[in-house]
């Protein structure tokens, strides 16, 4: 007669991606759920965090979060920098240090493109710079992104659905981001050479860390009142719920019958001293 939660574990036996349900799903008894179909995401080797609610984006000082707005390889160099474990940081801290030569000791990224270019996940260029200012194109966040399941990107990947990507250095990288439902593409399109927005960040990073969120996720009143809201990104912009969910550390429970969760209280902001 108590709360029980539910789980469930899959390997797709074409490409060997490990799937997982998402954490924090429970029912209780006198509600019956429906428990035929559990929806599963892809595991990504536990580099991230992906249990802990945890903000990952801030807005800048004068209040805006510029969800149209264009997003640095240092900006997304410190989002996954900040949601990678300890354990994991620990263990990459260890490794030689990465030299670029445009990324000082003393730049507020450093820590984040020193962690992420030990790990794998980003590399510079040929002439050895980083190149932390430049617009991050939605190739190359889709490689960045695709190097946390590094294990499956020799894995053979077929049928892939966007039409612009064919010969594209980065097409294996969204075709296994396509894959796993991370990447969805615009109208059979994957726009591999625009440029990425915030918004477009939040949702993919969303996905990936299995955070499904919609509106009704801020539906309770005292949560509705203690988030933090953005001017330039109000409930009719596409992105709204997207970068709720990234610039909010929250609370939160999932019903065994839904794959949204919903909000149940509010933590303090991370202490960053770079506002990005």
């Amino acid at each position: 007669l108590n709360t029980y939660s539910v789980s469930a574990t899959w390997t797709d036996p074409n490409t060997n991606i490990k799937y997982q349900s998402l954490v924090g799903f429970n029912w209780s008894f006198g509600k019956k759920p429906d428990i035929d179909v559990i929806t599963v995401y892809p595991t990504i080797d536990m580099i991230l965090n992906t249990t802990d609610h945890n903000a990952y984006i801030k807005g800048y000082p004068d209040g805006t979060v510029s969800p149209d707005g264009r997003i640095t390889r240092a900006e997304v160099a410190t989002i996954l920098y900040r949601l990678m474990k300890d354990q994991v940081k620990a263990r990459f801290d260890s490794k030689p240090t990465v030299n670029f030569s445009d990324v000082s000791s003393g730049a507020w990224y450093y820590d984040a493109v020193q962690m992420c270019a030990k790990a794998g996940i980003v590399a510079g260029y040929p002439g050895g710079s980083f190149k932390p200012d430049q617009a991050v194109t939605r190739a190359e966040f889709f490689k960045m992104v695709a190097m946390l399941y590094s294990d499956t990107l020799n894995t053979p990947i077929t049928g892939g659905i966007f039409k612009d990507i064919n010969g594209h250095w980065a097409e294996k990288y969204i075709n296994l981001l396509q894959k796993l439902g991370i990447v969805k593409g615009d109208n059979g399109s994957a726009r591999p050479n625009d440029n990425l927005t915030r918004g477009e960040t939040a949702a993919v990073m969303n996905r990936i860390l299995g955070r499904v969120v919609n509106n009704s996720s801020f539906s309770d009143a005292k949560v509705a009142a203690a988030m933090k809201t953005w001017p330039d990104c109000t409930s009719s912009h596409w992105a709204y719920a997207e970068i709720q969910e990234a610039t909010n550390s929250h609370d939160y429970e999932r019903k065994a019958d839904t794959v949204h969760e919903t909000w149940t209280g509010l933590q303090p902001a991370g202490n960053w001293a770079q506002y990005q």
